[in-house]
């Protein structure tokens, strides 16, 4: 039975080693390579000079009272929600009411404020709806 054992062994091993033997190589491909001459690219074109330099922009006029109204009413809100800890139906709809007239720095510099209050809890928010 050792004898069997090791034909079978001896048989296997060959098998084996004629499986994992390398493949033959292929030849290596023929590569044609031409050279190509592209031209230089043509610079960009000058654009002439203006004929005369733009109008200068116009001075920033006074806010109309109704938004200073506006952004004195949102900042009285707020100080108000400070003062007494709470924010609730009247000052919500208050504030939805003066935010369009406020231009966008006016906003976030009343978010600034109102919004980190409320989320540390100096304010609570006691509104139903909404809070802003």
């Amino acid at each position: 039975m050792t004898r069997l054992a090791l034909a079978l062994v001896g048989a296997a091993v060959g098998y084996l080693a004629a499986a994992v033997r390398p493949a033959p190589r292929a030849p290596a491909p023929i590569v044609e390579t031409r050279v190509v001459r592209v031209p230089a690219p043509m610079p960009p074109p000058v654009a002439p000079p203006p004929a005369e330099p733009p109008p200068p922009a116009p001075p920033h006029a006074e806010p109309a009272p109704e938004h200073r109204t506006a952004v004195e009413k949102g900042r009285t809100l707020v100080a108000r929600a400070f003062t007494s800890g709470r924010w609730g139906d009247e000052e919500a709809r208050d504030l939805r009411a003066v935010l369009p007239e406020l231009s966008r720095a006016e906003h976030d510099e009343l978010m600034a404020s109102l919004v980190p209050a409320i989320n540390d809890g100096r304010i609570a928010v006691t509104t139903d709806g909404p809070p802003f």
